[in-house]
Formats: C-alpha cells, structure tokens, sequence
C-alpha cells in the first residue's frame, strides 16, 4: 500500500499525489483518473495505461503498477524530485533571481524530450499534449516526457502499409492552447504526429 502525503498537480483528467509506499519507504507519483461509469469504457485513461506499459525508455517517465476499480485507475510512477519545467521558469521569474542548483535543467534537455517523442513516433505513437507542464525535472541532466492522457496510436495494429498513407488522423481538439498546431486550432481532421512537432517547436522557443 501508499501513504497519501500531498496533492502535487491538478489535470483535466485527473490529479497528481505524492505517495510514500509502505512497504520499503520509496516515494512515487500517483495519477487519479476518475471515470464516469467504467474505467474500461474510458478511453483516454486505456490509452495513457497502454502507451506507458509498452514505452521503454530512459527519458520518458517510468510507470511502476496500475491500481484499478471499476471507476478509478491509479498510475504508479516515477516522482520528479524537482517538480517540472513550467513550474521551474515560473518560479525563476518570481523571484527574479537566478535559480540555478542541482536541479536546474541543462542544455541536454530538449535534446532528452526531442529523444523521448522520437521514441515514441517510432512505435506510431503521438504525444499530443508536449508543454512545459509535462516536461518533469529529475535532476540537472534528466528531464523525462509525461502525461500520455492524450496520446494517439497513428496506425491500426497489425497494419501491413506503413507508408505515410496508413497514417490516421485525429478529429479531438484538446491539448494546451499555446502549444497546438495550426491545424489543430482550425478544428480540422490533422496527423497526429507533425502536430507534436510543432508542439516540439513550441516548447523549444519557451526554454530559450
């Protein structure tokens, strides 16, 4: 079991604790998604269980177990000691003052998330939700991509083509409004992956 200690981030789909476990004292991440009726009819919160047990890789957050109900889903993950990017830039911008510890993100930290969303394009994966928000500081040489609450799998398993022409496209509008693709803005059918490239861009002008 978990020792519940505090609520660390508030999310459309659901909120974020830190968590002792009880069993050897190791700190985690847990994500509270709350379904209206099955939390297998949920597809949003499948899909974020799905991408994350498949998705092997050193910069993308590690998830731990899953506890679920028949409303509720529990994702066991890995806790960012230093919290995230935006809170990171705003707390800097706050206090006026340079921030810089052991903490502070370096230069290899787009090179990380470009690294963690190339990952996940190859497994035809999209992202769809890449902010600040979901960029999660472990220390100064390790960000890790979170949040898959929005992913989209670009391709039907099992298809034989996988020419740019088997690409499905997405008809949901939701993601940060700063970061979204001009496509996704105009409310139109879009591929899912080009539009996390110019989220990719975006988050890239915010850390300059």
């Amino acid at each position: 079991g978990y020792r519940l200690d505090k609520c660390i981030g508030q999310g459309s789909f659901g909120d974020v604790y830190a968590v002792t476990s009880i069993i050897d004292g190791q700190s985690w991440a847990v994500k509270r998604l709350v379904a209206r009726r099955n939390i297998e009819e949920d597809s949003y919160a499948i899909g974020e269980i799905t991408a994350l047990a498949s998705i092997h890789h050193p910069t993308v957050v590690r998830l731990h177990e899953v506890l679920l109900s028949r409303r509720l889903a529990c994702l066991v993950m890995e806790l960012a000691p230093a919290g995230n990017l935006e809170m990171f830039v705003q707390l800097s911008y706050k206090s006026n003052r340079n921030t810089s510890n052991d903490k502070t993100p370096s230069g290899e930290s787009f090179s990380q998330i470009l690294s963690a969303l190339n990952f996940c394009h190859s497994m035809d994966l999209a992202h769809r939700d890449i902010n600040p928000s979901n960029v999660l500081i472990f220390n100064k040489n390790l960000v890790k991509l979170a949040d898959f609450g929005l992913c989209f799998q670009c391709r039907d398993a099992g298809a034989k083509d996988t020419s740019s022409d088997s690409m499905l496209k997405c008809s949901d509008y939701l993601g940060n409004d700063h970061y979204l693709a001009p496509e996704v803005r105009r409310r139109e059918p879009f591929y899912a992956m080009p539009a996390d490239v110019w989220s990719l861009g975006c988050l890239l002008y915010f850390m300059l």
